[in-house]
């Protein structure tokens, strides 16, 4: 059939014909395979433009009973496992503040208000924090104080998500 010698209403159901078939051809054979990739590539560049850092923090703060005088307050992070002695007793409302800085950088920040993590330990002495940060390896500030304890701060590198932390205060000398 020569589509030159149709009449145009034929002509024009002919060629609409055949763009239909060319473009359900050309789903069936190029989209159906390029739209998963497509997907896939639009998923981790999404991922990788949003992805946020952050750190989360847990642990426990003791009081150690039978401290000789001379002590000093200590922070294990990260490396603390198993159960603690028996000389140490949980503390309640111990205010534990992380910072995503080490000491000699605060005051950097225009609004640190935003980057630091506040808790309070329970009455069994457990605290748990999430926050999110800026992606990356880099050192924070663990500071631990509580009424009637010496107090301790402790840099730490912060090149995870999680951080498992045991404290243990040691009382104020007495005058």
């Amino acid at each position: 059939m020569d589509a030159d010698k149709l009449p145009s209403r034929q002509k024009a159901d002919v060629l609409a014909s055949c763009r239909s078939s060319y473009w359900t051809l050309y789903e069936e054979k190029v989209m159906n395979k390029k739209w998963p990739i497509i997907m896939f590539l639009t998923m981790i560049v999404s991922y990788l433009v949003g992805c946020d850092g952050a750190i989360r923090v847990k642990g426990r703060v003791y009081e150690s009973v039978n401290a000789s005088s001379g002590l000093k307050s200590i922070a294990y992070i990260d490396a603390f496992d198993g159960v603690p002695p028996p000389h140490l007793v949980p503390v309640k409302g111990a205010e534990i503040l992380i910072e995503p800085w080490s000491p000699e950088k605060r005051g950097e920040e225009s609004r640190p208000e935003l980057f630091v993590i506040k808790a309070k330990t329970d009455e069994k002495g457990y605290f748990e924090v999430k926050h999110t940060e800026a992606p990356g390896s880099y050192d924070a500030t663990l500071t631990v104080s509580c009424a009637g304890h010496l107090p301790v701060e402790r840099i730490f590198k912060h090149d995870r998500l999680d951080h498992n932390m045991v404290v243990v205060l040691v009382p104020e000398p007495k005058p």
